[in-house]
């Protein structure tokens, strides 16, 4: 949640408050899981990932949650199941846990973090990470631009840091291990372009010279190798002690999108809006459906809110007035038979098959759960709207409907949290329309996860051309 944007709610209260936020707006792909700087500092837990690829038979698995971790000896060594002093429980580690190496620099399992950065300069990596002992404590790390393109220059003819070869293509780190996240905890040392058995001399770095979107990957060199968290860092900011910070705010973007119009067997999946309209009993009447995939994301949350840009809100028939305009959000419940719902193509969404869907401006409540209500102002577009706690028709609803789906509580995990919006104002009229992830001139709908208590206070960091609004409901 905004801190500013929030102070700015209390303070104006329910009517259409209006307040510029700060940031740099990245267009982000469909489906993308992305932290956000904030401040300098980016914080990952390693069990909230990007994207995970498995190689052979290894791979990475969450611990105690997928595996319950080592059960065994290995190389006559004893080791702790799970290993200890995990920020929250929760460690991602490399499978089978076993002696010897796991692959180069470019094969191998490997977890991927997506991030994105507002500050140009130096960008440090801290790994919090561990193994049971010398012969799985080493991985490789490397960096990805916008473009998914890795950032390399080559390894020769010139050593790493002399002539051409001044961009690391990939740095490795001996963490040293004993099963304790405790023991080596943060470390930034590591050498540039080597697979060894012992690396260091070099700090883990980038020079960012473009804000953007970038991707840290890391390979585990060794079996058994095990992350628990990592921080992406300027290199004007603290070095992490301890437990270290809390984890930064992560950012998704839907795995799809539509709307569906009233007896209108046509799909909307491919659209660049959002339409949603309360028109009654009319054709014209639509209601959207937004759905999010959570299933890399492993630790609970303690706030959340979906942000929506508005596309287009006028009064129809040529009219472009404004209007203040009322949403109602509906979360589709957990193990429903359609979350599983296409976006375009074969069998793909429309108002026949929509989930849920009942008729004129209806929503089957046995099928889903009422989150709450929200509000555009009287303003054309270029408006970011959210939709937090705040709005919740209940304490925590948002948060609970969230957590449901990332705790299991419905015990199939398939991590598809859907949103379906409806028009609360029947104005057969009246256009409101949202950008939807297929468009490029404006932000996809966005689901905001936070990790910790929002601050107390709200700091002032610059000025963005968009503005956001929010409503304060209890």
């Amino acid at each position: 949640m905004n801190p500013l944007c929030n102070l700015m709610s209390q303070r104006l209260g329910r009517a259409a408050a209006a307040a510029v936020c700060l940031g740099v707006v990245s267009f982000a792909g469909a489906g993308e899981l992305i932290y956000v700087e904030q401040d300098g500092v980016i914080v990952m837990e390693a069990e909230t990932f990007s994207n995970r690829t498995a190689f052979s038979s290894h791979d990475w698995q969450v611990v105690p949650t997928e595996n319950t971790g080592p059960t065994v000896n290995v190389d006559s060594n004893t080791i702790n199941n799970p290993y200890l002093n995990a920020r929250d429980g929760l460690y991602m580690q490399n499978f089978p846990v076993q002696s010897g190496g796991n692959g180069g620099t470019t094969d191998g399992p490997f977890l991927e973090y997506k991030v994105q950065i507002n500050t140009t300069g130096i960008w440090k990596v801290y790994l919090r990470a561990s193994g049971h002992d010398g012969n799985s404590d080493s991985m490789f790390i490397s960096l990805a631009d916008e473009n998914g393109v890795h950032i390399a220059d080559g390894t020769g003819p010139d050593a790493f840091g002399t002539g051409t070869n001044l961009i690391a293509d990939w740095y490795e780190q001996t963490i040293g291990g004993n099963a304790d996240f405790s023991t080596s905890a943060w470390k930034n040392d590591g050498e540039a372009e080597v697979n060894a058995a012992s690396a260091s001399g070099d700090p883990t770095q980038w020079n960012i010279t473009t804000p953007g979107v970038y991707t840290l990957r890391i390979d585990p060199r060794e079996d058994g190798a095990a992350v628990d968290a990592l921080t992406f860092q300027h290199t004007s900011t603290a070095a992490p002690t301890g437990m270290g910070p809390y984890q930064t705010d992560v950012h998704i973007t839907p795995d799809a999108d539509a709307y569906v119009k009233l007896d209108d067997t046509s799909n909307h999946g491919t659209e660049t809006g959002v339409y949603v309209k309360n028109a009654g009993s009319s054709t014209t009447t639509r209601k959207g459906y937004i759905r999010f995939d959570v299933s890399n994301v492993h630790n609970l949350v303690t706030d959340a809110s979906l942000q929506l840009e508005v596309l287009l809100n006028d009064s129809g028939g040529g009219d472009p007035t404004p209007n203040v305009v009322h949403f109602n959000v509906f979360g589709l419940n957990d193990e429903n038979a359609g979350e599983d719902w296409i976006e375009s193509g074969a069998g793909s969404i429309n108002w026949l098959n929509a989930p849920a869907n009942d008729t004129g401006n209806g929503i089957d409540a046995a099928q889903t759960t009422f989150l709450g209500t929200f509000e555009i102002p009287a303003i054309h577009d270029s408006v970011i709207v959210e939709f937090s706690d705040l709005d919740s028709a209940t304490q925590n609803a948002l948060i609970d409907f969230i957590n449901d789906e990332i705790a299991d509580a419905g015990g199939d995990r398939d991590g598809l949290v859907t949103f379906i919006l409806t028009r609360v104002d029947e104005n057969g009229g009246w256009n409101t329309n949202f950008h939807s992830s297929e468009s490029t001139s404006g932000q996809a709908p966005t689901l905001i996860l936070q990790f910790i208590p929002e601050p107390a206070s709200a700091l002032l960091m610059g000025v963005a051309s968009l503005v956001m609004i929010r409503r304060r409901q209890h």
